[in-house]
């Protein structure tokens, strides 16, 4: 799958190449954007719904460069589903989506709240612990149970909702929440063709461009900062493999359990 999942997107991203290089181009010009705001206003854009990090103006650029990166994520997908399924179909920016673009924001930010708030809660606690000198002892059994337990769910609730922008383009969906509910739905079952397909190869490039940024510094060019442009260069191509593979899970269904048919057939 993942030999399929990797030909069919890189041959999407030639052949629907007007909109892989608006994803490209945006992204990066947003990384810059989020290197000078921080250089020149001390404005951490990755890091601004941290504690020490928050700020009103911070979370407003956030929201600004989301919505931007929302609208051309839908530009893209809308355009290979429909160049695929259409025989006449031309790239048009900013003209089939506007409908979607709002309910795939804010499906977008809720999905980066149920990521964020357990952090923030594991932050508050550890932080309360931190100042009221609790013993070792709790936190010798506080830290395991968020290692084994929360940050595992996390990870695994964010996987389950993480086609929302499939779901909403390929269904002509408006509801962010039932987008989530049919991300949710479709991946069950189907935790490790997620991990494998989408999230090993992006932790891989992810490693890449962290490591590549450290050798090249020791060998002199301190000005080097790889890290956030490894994100918006392979944008394009792992979009186009979520795409693949939404389109992969709708062809191919995850099989019902017994337990699962009888609720369905009541």
């Amino acid at each position: 799958m993942l030999k399929e999942m990797y030909g069919k997107g890189f041959n999407w991203c030639l052949k629907y190449s007007k909109g892989a290089i608006l994803v490209l181009l945006v992204y990066l010009l947003l990384e810059i954007a989020k290197k000078l705001i921080n250089k020149y206003f001390g404005i951490n854009i990755n890091d601004i719904f941290l504690p020490e990090h928050f700020s009103i103006y911070g979370s407003i650029i956030f929201c600004f460069m989301f919505l931007v990166e929302t609208w051309v994520n839908l530009e893209f997908l809308n355009y290979i589903y429909k160049g695929e399924s259409e025989e006449k179909y031309s790239f048009i920016l900013f003209n089939k989506v506007k409908a979607y673009i709002m309910p795939a924001f804010i499906g977008g930010l809720i999905l980066n709240l149920v990521m964020l708030l357990p952090v923030l809660a594991i932050l508050k606690i550890l932080n309360i612990l931190k100042v009221t000198g609790s013993s070792r002892g709790i936190l010798a059994v506080l830290l395991p149970i968020l290692i084994l337990f929360v940050v595992p769910f996390i990870i695994w609730f964010s996987l389950r909702l993480s086609f929302y922008f499939e779901v909403i383009i390929i269904n002509s969906i408006k509801n962010p929440i039932l987008a989530l509910k049919e991300s949710f739905k479709i991946t069950n079952g189907r935790l490790w063709d997620i991990i494998r397909v989408l999230v090993l190869p992006a932790l891989l490039v992810g490693v890449v461009f962290v490591v590549l940024p450290s050798i090249i510094q020791k060998m002199g060019c301190s000005s080097c900062d790889f890290e956030g442009y490894a994100g918006a260069i392979a944008h394009p191509l792992f979009a186009a493999v979520s795409l693949a593979l939404y389109l992969e899970f709708r062809k191919n269904p995850a099989k019902e359990n017994e337990g699962e048919k009888e609720i369905a057939k009541e």
